[in-house]
């Protein structure tokens, strides 16, 4: 999945996702990888990517933790990161793109998406 935000009118220096990470057979095996790209303006294609900054980290679903009576422990999971330079606040009104890829198991829950100042 692609996400494109164009024209970006406040600069972003920090990423935050919440996902799900569960002990249950059908999502402890998801895992996703996220990839930022900021700083680019994608309506010039190549030439975009030449000015593009990427980051990327996964994130697994997999929970370590003991079952309970026998059933599946569930919790949302919160990951942060701080974007080294973030866009530029003089280079306001480039896009950015954040791309999901699911890279293991068959599903993987995302609960919540912020771009933040």
């Amino acid at each position: 999945m692609t996400l494109l935000f164009q024209n970006v009118t406040r600069p972003i220096r920090r990423f935050d996702v919440i996902t799900l990470r569960s002990t249950s057979q059908a999502w402890k095996d998801g895992s996703v990888k996220f990839v930022i790209i900021t700083g680019a303006n994608f309506s010039h294609g190549n030439k975009a990517a030449e000015d593009a900054k990427e980051t990327s980290f996964e994130i697994s679903a997999e929970l370590i933790a003991d079952k309970i009576n026998g059933e599946d422990k569930h919790i949302s999971y919160h990951f942060g990161l701080d974007l080294a330079e973030g866009i530029d606040p003089a280079r306001l009104g480039a896009d950015v793109m954040l791309r999901m890829i699911l890279t293991k198991g068959s599903r993987f829950k995302v609960l919540g998406l912020m771009l933040c100042e």
